[in-house]
């Protein structure tokens, strides 16, 4: 089952900020790495970006394009060297927010999520409107033994910043879920379902709302709603636990 987390595809930008001092050539070669990130080239593109690493002096410059390769290595799935770099951008430009964003869901997809909750923190002191990193550490604390009162404080944040992205419902329908706050938890599923039909992971949840209120008949058709979708193996089994403890 997917989690909640709202995953942040930032854009590659086609200007380097740098200075005229910069080699000639610098920004056509940059270019032709973002235009193979754009193709999802990504081998080519962090081949190209690598390159280019020895002929930046300038911080900003150079902090831009380690950012450029963190999140090129973070979309190729290779998230030890997302974060390397993207930690190396962070020292050339400190107290930049998309790199600390970055940073953040890079660590938070390796399963370092001690590392990712600060780094949202971070994020959250350069820019507190951030709906992403406020969705993201809500998660975090409902999934990690944190605070569910702080979890759930925080949801209700980013989903006023958010308002549209279904992630953000569900982040907070699931920690109303861990609260035993079943009714509410069953409003915010069933809206999701409505909108989402074919998303197996709110019908999942809507059951185990409904199973919590004590409706086994709604919460077994949702559960059976879910099974139909083709849910991976494990979540197929969690469903039909549910549906064997309901009797059904």
């Amino acid at each position: 089952m997917r989690s909640s987390r709202v995953t942040l595809l930032l854009g590659i930008c086609c200007v380097l900020v740098g200075n005229a001092q910069e080699p000639a050539g610098v920004e056509s070669r940059l270019e032709a790495g973002n235009a193979a990130v754009r193709a999802g080239q990504y081998e080519q593109a962090i081949a190209a970006f690598q390159a280019l690493i020895p002929d930046l002096r300038d911080p900003e410059a150079a902090g831009d394009l380690f950012l450029r390769l963190g999140e090129t290595y973070r979309r190729n799935g290779d998230l030890a060297h997302a974060v390397a770099a993207l930690r190396q951008s962070a020292e050339l430009r400190p107290g930049n927010e998309r790199t600390v964003s970055t940073l953040a869901l890079a660590l938070d997809a390796m399963g370092r999520k001690a590392d990712a909750a600060a780094a949202y923190r971070e994020v959250l002191e350069l820019n507190p409107i951030n709906g992403i990193a406020v969705n993201n550490l809500a998660y975090i604390l409902a999934e990690n033994g944190g605070d569910l009162d702080d979890a759930l404080q925080l949801a209700r944040r980013a989903l006023e910043l958010l308002p549209d992205l279904p992630e953000v419902s569900d982040t907070l329908g699931w920690i109303y879920l861990k609260k035993n706050q079943a009714a509410r938890a069953a409003e915010i599923f069933s809206g999701l379902v409505e909108k989402h039909p074919f998303d197996i992971s709110y019908h999942y949840r809507l059951g185990m709302a409904l199973t919590q209120l004590g409706d086994n008949f709604a919460a077994s058709g949702e559960l059976r709603a879910a099974l139909k979708l083709n849910p991976p193996e494990d979540l197929a089994a969690r469903i039909l636990h549910l549906l064997m403890a309901l009797g059904q």
